[in-house]
């Protein structure tokens, strides 16, 4: 449910607090869920109602906890729920006998919340308690739904420990939680590389200058946008490999000064992060100047993603492999993925086909034109 501090009681609440040492009596209805987010000068002794209220739950308990506070029970569960949210503010409701239902309590979670997902293959359903103040108020009910069924938590707890004797020696138990915690929920970052050429950007061995790479007329797309690239004659030099073995340089474009530039990595050197890579070039050992001067014994090898009609029709759109970190019970899991950040003016878009998820691994696919998207992947499985 997300870090909530407590329940902060409102103006409305406290007005109905002050009501009750006189004989009116608090009679809570329903508690609220939302997600709505709260601004600089938002606050619980300001607000008259959740800011954007997701989910009306009904209460299933309440308990008169005897110190001037109530504890109200409630299931928040994703039955029915059309579209997942960030559960970031709780409310709990009250009858006024002027103003009818207010808003009597409230708690914020912020950035600090949970996402509820959507009905679906994953199936939600947690308790909570919301403990919140009354004062002295003789009288104090609540709207308790007769459809709610729920296990005490005594109960619960004396359930677990002939569960736990039974399974203490085969172990089930053990693997069961470490099942849950690890498998079940798991989440990462990566980033996803959006780059590639339109059209042209041919690149081949200069016959006429020393070790040099000839860049032909085209267009690449990266960084969110299309770039034009100029056609350059020795537009770079391969270097010599005198280290013993074979070894691969990158060719690459990479935008100086508004103008995409041809240039050459040293041996066995990654390109760098703003760069986009058109091909390799495998470097014998013994290449050189002097024993191979128009590179007739390198081999060019072409890697650039090609991409004619990028960005209304990508053919081989871009994507990162997740590897788990522990394997999955089942391919049957939902996933939450969350843009932190990425280069251009579109915002991504971003898919995690059934197709491609497997117990130990899944892709994410990016779409449109944005570039050097940063995603926070977040998988659930309810399934035993």
């Amino acid at each position: 449910m997300g870090n909530f501090a407590g329940t902060v009681i409102t103006p409305r609440g406290l007005d109905l607090v002050a009501k009750s040492q006189t004989g009116t009596t608090i009679n809570f209805t329903r508690v609220g869920v939302g997600d709505g987010t709260w601004g600089a000068g938002d606050s619980a002794e300001t607000l008259l109602d959740l800011k954007n209220e997701r989910l009306s739950l009904d209460i299933n308990t309440l308990d008169v906890v005897g110190d001037g506070t109530a504890r109200l029970r409630a299931i928040i569960t994703n039955a029915g729920l059309q579209t997942g949210f960030f559960v970031r503010e709780i409310g709990v409701f009250a009858t006024d006998p002027g103003l009818g239902e207010i808003l009597y309590a409230v708690a914020y979670a912020g950035s600090e919340c949970d996402f509820l997902p959507a009905a679906g293959a994953v199936m939600v359903e947690e308790i909570f308690d919301l403990l919140t103040v009354v004062g002295n108020a003789s009288s104090i009910t609540a709207e308790i739904s007769e459809y709610l069924v729920i296990a005490s938590k005594d109960e619960i707890d004396l359930l677990a420990s002939f569960a736990a004797q039974a399974l203490a020696d085969t172990g089930v138990l053990s693997k069961e939680i470490d099942a849950q915690r690890f498998s079940r929920h798991q989440q990462g970052t990566l980033t996803i590389y959006n780059r590639g050429v339109v059209s042209g950007c041919a690149l081949t061995k200069s016959s006429t200058i020393t070790r040099a790479i000839d860049l032909a007329l085209g267009e690449v797309f990266g960084h969110g946008r299309e770039w034009g690239v100029a056609a350059q004659a020795a537009g770079c030099t391969v270097p010599e490999n005198e280290t013993g073995a074979s070894s691969i340089c990158h060719l690459y474009v990479r935008e100086v000064s508004g103008v995409m530039e041809l240039q050459c990595t040293a041996l066995n050197t990654a390109v760098p992060d703003d760069a986009i890579e058109l091909a390799t070039i495998t470097v014998p050992n013994g290449s050189t100047a002097l024993s191979d001067q128009y590179l007739a014994g390198c081999t060019l090898t072409p890697t650039a993603r090609n991409e004619p009609n990028w960005p209304l029709v990508q053919t081989s759109p871009a994507y990162e492999d997740v590897t788990f970190d522990r394997v999955m019970a089942a391919t049957s899991y939902s996933v939450v993925l969350d843009v932190d950040d990425y280069e251009g003016g579109e915002r991504p878009e971003l898919t995690a086909p059934g197709a491609n998820r497997a117990t130990n691994t899944m892709r994410i696919y990016l779409g449109g034109s944005a570039d050097a998207v940063d995603i926070r992947y977040t998988t659930h499985l309810m399934t035993l």
